[in-house]
């Protein structure tokens, strides 16, 4: 399904929305880590789209990664809280 030129540019399609459900799942629970089946099933998501967020995340540095378990960062949290 195509998107509005406006849409693309303001980031306001379903891949983005997922980017913000996974990190903010993080970031409300950042005391704990996860697997990317945990987090998937915790909002609603298949587990391969969560995979490709999560190693997105982390290209940022925005999320850690000691396998299979996932966290945000100290940095992740901060950006999160600064929102």
């Amino acid at each position: 399904m195509a998107i509005t030129k406006k849409q693309f540019k303001e980031g306001k399609f379903a891949g983005r929305d997922m980017y913000n459900v996974i990190f903010r799942f993080l970031a409300e629970n950042s005391e704990s880590a996860y697997k990317a089946i945990e987090i998937g099933e915790s909002v609603g998501l298949k587990g391969n789209h969560v995979n490709v967020v999560l190693n997105s995340l982390k290209k940022k540095m925005l999320v850690m990664h000691k396998s299979p378990y996932w966290q945000i960062t100290k940095e992740g949290l901060k950006i999160w809280l600064a929102k």
